[in-house]
């Protein structure tokens, strides 16, 4: 089976949008001369990019990076930048996508392809690579490329196909009240008997016929009647002497609904999702509007959905509830999910065992309460909070194994110099 490859963001505190979501999709043709086609079409939802308020309106800059190698020897390379401008950012914005493809003629096997996506405001990468192989050139079936819709073709449009405009959808992901979808293929045979199947959990619920004439094949496959859920689909070409099988996958599931911000305040909001990156962004975020702000934590929430085939953002629901114990458990004279406990148990969740000692009498500091956090399965975290006005309020001095966080130089003078370093272990 052909393999697709989605860029999703990897559920790691470590990375937070530091990936950026991409779809890919690689498919080959054969020429006139038997050699192979490879054309690579890649998709990023405008929800991904961080659109900049400049003269013309907003603008996004989305840069690819191409190269192609063979035994660790640089062959090619290329890179270029597309602009995306909008005169608003409105959240209807969030269904819109750019869409590209490359196109590459190839005689020989053995190349390895990489392609490196960025957004050159946000600085958030993806990489994609590929080993590819030549479709034998005795094939009588290319690759299958999917599509959400077919329209009129445009001028030198990379998407043309047959004289249409063959809008592909590299993650082969449908909305299930569209009712259907378009299949692009090649025949290689002058004359064939083609049959589609469609099997869910390996059981056939769709079978047809037909003899085709002709090269390029569009077909339109009719899902209305089909649940949500994982497809198989084949592709049959032959005649008396050959045979070729393709097969691929789709997908079909409800359209998701918008997702909620956790806070009615931007300001609020942008705190909380502070607490997930290296750098705030605050220079880029304060030149955006509020439709832009919005568009920036649609994007950014989206980002970290676990799942994004399902209705729910489960990441965002687990901070919700995170957010609701901090408020309970670590408020003072703030809120508790704006104390240092409260972003770190935010991140992390409960920690895997807590401390609560005091510095006794032997430092020159008035006695405190402190706190040791451990984290030591899915992370393996050590912090200390202090009260140093013993009300309530603890300040993180010490933090081990965490990126994201800073030790406080002094922290062990807080403590005292008879403090047992070994607690930390």
């Amino acid at each position: 089976m052909k393999k697709i490859i989605f860029l999703f963001l990897l559920f790691s505190i470590n990375i937070l949008v530091n990936a950026l979501n991409v779809f890919v999709d690689e498919n080959r043709f054969l020429d006139e001369n038997g050699n192979t086609i490879l054309e690579i079409n890649y998709q990023c939802k405008y929800t991904e990019l961080l659109f900049v308020k400049e003269e013309k309106g907003f603008v996004a800059k989305f840069g690819i990076e191409f190269s192609i190698t063979k035994n660790d020897s640089l062959i090619y390379t290329d890179e270029f930048t597309n602009k995306i401008i909008s005169k608003t950012l409105q959240l209807e914005q969030t269904e819109k996508t750019f869409s590209d493809k490359l196109s590459l003629t190839l005689s020989k096997s053995d190349f390895n392809f990489k392609i490196i996506f960025y957004d050159l405001n946000s600085k958030n990468k993806s990489e994609w690579t590929h080993k590819f192989d030549l479709l034998p050139q005795n094939s009588i079936l290319s690759d299958l490329e999917f599509s959400k819709n077919i329209t009129d073709a445009t001028k030198n449009s990379v998407f043309d196909r047959n004289k249409n405009n063959f809008e592909v959808n590299p993650n082969h992901i449908f909305d299930i009240n569209h009712d259907f979808f378009y299949l692009y293929f090649e025949s290689y045979l002058p004359s064939a008997e083609k049959k589609i199947t469609i099997k869910k959990n390996d059981i056939i619920i769709y079978e047809t016929f037909a003899k085709i004439t002709k090269k390029e094949q569009i077909e339109k496959i009719d899902v209305s009647k089909f649940p949500e859920g994982y497809y198989q689909i084949f592709i049959s070409l032959s005649d008396a002497k050959n045979y070729g099988l393709r097969e691929d996958y789709f997908s079909l599931k409800k359209k998701r609904e918008q997702i909620v911000r956790t806070f009615a305040s931007f300001a609020d909001e942008f705190l909380l999702i502070s607490y997930f990156t290296k750098s705030s962004n605050r220079k880029n975020w304060n030149t955006l509007t509020n439709d832009g702000k919005g568009h920036f934590i649609q994007r950014f929430w989206h980002n970290l959905d676990l799942d994004p085939t399902t209705k729910n953002n489960e990441f965002l629901e687990k901070i919700k509830l995170r957010i609701a114990d901090t408020n309970l458990k670590f408020s003072s004279h703030k809120k508790g999910w704006k104390t240092d406990r409260g972003r770190i148990f935010i991140k992390y969740g409960t920690p895997d065992d807590v401390s609560k000692m005091d510095t006794g009498l032997y430092t020159k500091y008035t006695q405190k309460d402190f706190e040791i956090w451990k984290y030591r399965n899915e992370h393996f975290l050590t912090y200390i909070f202090i009260d140093f006005m013993m009300n309530g309020n603890f300040t993180m001095i010490y933090a081990d194994g965490d990126d994201f966080e800073v030790t406080d130089p002094k922290w062990q003078k807080y403590l005292g110099k008879d403090f047992d370093t070994g607690l930390l272990d």
